[in-house]
């Protein structure tokens, strides 16, 4: 049976399975390593600000090719949000000038991947073309993989 919620996904569905896998698994690394903040419901999210404060002196881009490669793609690339521009749903740009490290930005910008494509922004009309979407895929999952080697208790609770 055809799921008309696989069609027009604007890149392969086993990259973004792939995609989708590693940032969950890597907030659960995050979580079970203490890397978490409560909200008043109790619920624990992810504490991406203290984890990257606490590495970032670590990174060193230089170190991998592939790592460089991908780190400065989503650096560089202008990520888009879906939200309304005169009066319609619509992608825009994002600021993120005010962040000052760029492992934050880089974070900041593949969580955005993330919400753009697990909450359905893409059934609009994707902002990039399929090729560029798989791109930010590929690179989100090269970028985490590679900064999960960064904390031995994030590398051993992702790998477990």
């Amino acid at each position: 049976m055809d799921n008309p919620a696989l069609t027009n996904l604007y890149a392969d569905k086993d990259l973004i399975l792939n995609f989708l896998a590693t940032f969950s698994k890597f907030e659960y690394a995050l979580k079970v390593s203490g890397y978490y903040t409560t909200n008043r419901r109790g619920e624990a999210k992810a504490d991406w600000p203290r984890f990257t404060k606490e590495v970032s002196n670590q990174l060193n881009i230089e170190s991998s090719e592939n790592l460089k490669t991908a780190f400065n793609f989503i650096l560089k690339y202008p990520l888009q949000l879906l939200g309304e521009k005169d009066g319609k749903l619509d992608w825009i740009l994002f600021d993120i000038d005010k962040i000052e490290q760029d492992l934050d930005k880089v974070i900041f910008k593949i969580k955005q991947i993330r919400n753009n494509t697990f909450h359905g922004g893409k059934f609009l009309r994707a902002p990039e073309d399929e090729e560029t979407n798989s791109l930010l895929l590929k690179h989100s999952i090269t970028t985490l993989l590679e900064i999960k080697n960064l904390s031995k208790k994030i590398r051993s609770a992702f790998e477990s």
